[in-house]
């Protein structure tokens, strides 16, 4: 109703903008025929960001586990010499998962830059070179 409303006032707008719900594109088609409606960017970009946020806060995880775990070894006594080879063998795999946890959340992070900078902004590429940037990211994101 309110874009009919908008319409009978002059409003025309080259194109509009809107999620993929069905009743708001239909009511958009039936007030502004011939009016394209682009989808929005806003949802592929908020639904990965969990993901990112997720793989960011494993490396922190990771990055203190291995920072307390040389601590442990630093600190004088008895106790950490009973345990050296544990801990050293600890902060071994430690340190491996640190470097695993920081390149994944790393490489996830330029993923999405990529989709939001790239893909799916504004101004940019040609529609089948975005295409093919797509069909990159999601393969590695899969990876």
């Amino acid at each position: 109703m309110r874009l009919l409303e908008l319409a009978d006032r002059g409003f025309h707008p080259e194109a509009t903008v809107a999620d993929g719900g069905q009743a708001l594109r239909a009511g958009q088609a039936l007030a502004l025929p011939g009016v394209p409606c682009r989808g929005d960017v806003f949802h592929a970009l908020y639904e990965v960001g969990p993901l990112a946020r997720a793989l960011e806060n494993d490396a922190y995880r990771a990055i203190a586990s291995r920072s307390q775990l040389e601590g442990a070894l630093a600190r004088p006594g008895k106790r950490r010499d009973r345990l050296k080879l544990s801990l050293t063998q600890r902060l071994w795999r430690a340190r491996a998962a640190e470097v695993e946890a920081i390149t994944l959340a790393d490489d996830v992070a330029l993923l999405l830059r990529w989709l939001r900078e790239d893909i799916l902004a504004l101004a940019g590429a040609s529609h089948a070179t975005r295409q093919e940037l797509y069909d990159f990211v999601v393969a590695q994101l899969r990876a």
